[in-house]
């Protein structure tokens, strides 16, 4: 099975097992339209949730704006996250968090959590248990590298933010 095909089986698996108790995290970052692509081949009446931070690179804001145009996405600041999920029933959120950033230099997370304890990405699977807020979580490209992410966003013309036009 190739990575895709597994990606795909993984958010699959997920619907299957938590149907109306799953979500999409979406952060507007190029893993998380990756995800949302994915996830639109398996269901495509998932809900979207964005948890807004002060770090995200305007022309990202601006790209999730233009998203929320065609899509429905709940905005949640991270202080009310927790609420959201219980108020919600909510019981598994799908996320584009990958292995292969477990290095970043950019100030940006390199962690998972897992029993209320922030483990390395190098430790992670596609699918863990009590993730944040007691989720679980699924992770369908954690096996991907930031050449796969760009090699499937450019063979399936996936809209990206400006801000990785000059990674790109």
């Amino acid at each position: 099975m190739n990575k895709i095909q597994a990606a795909c089986s993984r958010i699959h698996e997920a619907y299957t097992k938590f149907g109306g108790s799953l979500f999409l995290g979406h952060s507007g970052g190029k893993d998380s339209c990756v995800i949302h692509h994915l996830a639109n081949t398996v269901a495509s009446n998932l809900l979207i949730v964005h948890t807004p931070k002060p770090s995200t690179h305007p022309k990202t804001v601006e790209f999730l704006y233009n998203l929320a145009v065609s899509n429905t996405i709940v905005m949640v600041p991270s202080d009310k996250m927790e609420a959201f999920v219980a108020s919600h029933s909510l019981r598994c959120q799908i996320d584009g968090t990958r292995i292969d950033e477990a290095n970043r230099k950019d100030g940006r997370s390199t962690t998972f959590v897992q029993n209320n304890v922030n483990k390395s990405r190098t430790e992670m699977s596609h699918f863990v248990e009590n993730g944040l807020f007691g989720l679980s979580m699924v992770y369908p490209i954690f096996d991907w590298t930031d050449d796969e992410v760009f090699d499937y966003i450019k063979s399936h013309n996936i809209p990206l933010s400006e801000e990785y036009v000059l990674v790109f």
